[in-house]
């Protein structure tokens, strides 16, 4: 695919391998472009982010611990604010070309093809083994049959088809796939925004990239709810779709030769900033803004991208949809059974220390990596293949 610019095209330098591996190719879309490798790497350490910080749920001594030492782990909004941007811009970056002149009705099956064999493996797997575990003991009660329970019938309906983040009023059977539901909704406007020419004037690109980091901050400040940080009804949208379409300016932008190079003291600056904010109470929000500019630096400096690209990093990356997906099975069916039932059976306190509590909670994370990596290798790429396979 072609730049479809007139300036500087975003550097091969970034990656060797195609797209292929992780986004699917199909026949419509030919040749795939290089691979990004430090977006990976940057989506592998922002997954683990999420992990822990759900794992630290059962766990209060290691949550308040982490308060102490270190807070930014509980600012787990902020890795999925990242992933709407970066989202935005891969989308961009492999199918904007494709989108760029018209939508057609071939194109837009396509695409939503590739999207849907991308996705719906793990997330079909994780729902299917949540139902496996929890309805022997919320059949006929409560938290299934009422609207507003943990696990209803209703929202495990919405769940199936992506439907329950905007739809839903609260969170529901496995958590964290809330982000995959809202952003369901911004690929469905995707290829119409790409489609849009004056998206691609750099002054218009600019000027949105503001307003779209600047949304959902104002719906973070104003606090819509009980979440300040909304993940489910029709507000969440106002989160997510901003942010999906700040990552497309960022590719405009790149694409035109803008921060062709970020160097060592512009990535220290960027990065400190996030750090420093999210650690401040009051004011971390103030982190989400510069998200664009974190991308831009993953992208742009070498060292960065260089740390982004090692092995142990790809290997997260590769993981990171699996593992962001399936760790709430840990949380729910191994750390929740643990500090409930079978630690005090064997007389064994996980908050007396915090020693205790940070080995569980250490042996959760590779628990929950290990299961990421299986599902991965199991589910996620034969999954893939065969819905490839079949709707194309």
């Amino acid at each position: 695919m072609a730049s479809g610019s007139s300036g500087a095209p975003l550097d091969p330098a970034m990656a060797t391998e195609t797209l292929g591996a992780a986004e699917p190719t199909l026949a419509w879309h030919k040749p795939p472009r290089p691979r990004m490798e430090a977006l990976d790497g940057l989506r592998g350490i922002l997954a683990l982010h999420v992990v822990v910080f759900h794992l630290l749920g059962p766990l209060p001594g290691a949550a308040s611990s982490v308060e102490r030492y270190a807070p930014i782990l509980l600012q787990a909004w902020f890795p999925v604010d990242v992933f709407f941007v970066m989202s935005g811009f891969v989308m961009s970056y492999v199918y904007g070309a494709t989108f760029a002149k018209e939508v057609t009705g071939r194109d837009y099956y396509l695409f939503f093809a590739a999207r849907v064999a991308r996705l719906y493996p793990v997330h079909l797997f994780a729902l299917a083994i949540l139902a496996l575990g929890t309805l022997p003991f919320v059949y006929r009660q409560p938290d299934f049959l009422s609207p507003e329970g943990r696990y209803a019938w209703t929202a495990g309906l919405a769940s199936l088809f992506m439907l329950h983040s905007p739809w839903i009023d609260h969170r529901t059977w496995n958590y964290p796939s809330w982000s995959i539901s809202a952003e369901w909704h911004a690929y469905a406007l995707f290829p119409f925004a790409a489609s849009f020419g004056w998206l691609r004037r750099p002054s218009v690109a600019i000027a949105g990239l503001v307003l779209c980091v600047a949304i959902p901050l104002a719906v973070y400040l104003h606090g819509t709810g009980p979440d300040p940080e909304p993940t489910n009804t029709p507000i969440v949208l106002l989160r997510v779709i901003p942010l999906f379409l700040a990552g497309m300016l960022v590719h405009v932008l790149l694409e035109k030769g803008y921060f062709a190079r970020v160097g060592t003291m512009g990535a220290l600056l960027v990065i400190g900033a996030i750090v420093v904010l999210l650690d401040v109470p009051g004011l971390h929000y103030l982190a989400g803004p510069l998200i664009p500019l974190l991308v831009v630096v993953a992208l742009r400096n070498p060292a960065v991208r260089s740390v982004l690209s090692s092995r142990w990093m790809l290997f997260l990356g590769a993981i990171s949809y699996s593992l962001y997906m399936t760790h709430a099975l840990v949380v729910i069916f191994g750390l929740g059974l643990w500090v409930r039932r079978i630690a005090p059976a064997l007389g064994f306190d996980p908050k007396a220390s915090d020693a205790a509590t940070w080995s569980v909670l250490g042996l959760a994370a590779v628990a929950s990596i290990v299961l990421g990596w299986l599902t991965f290798r199991f589910v996620e790429v034969p999954g893939r293949r065969m819905i490839v396979k079949r709707l194309t």
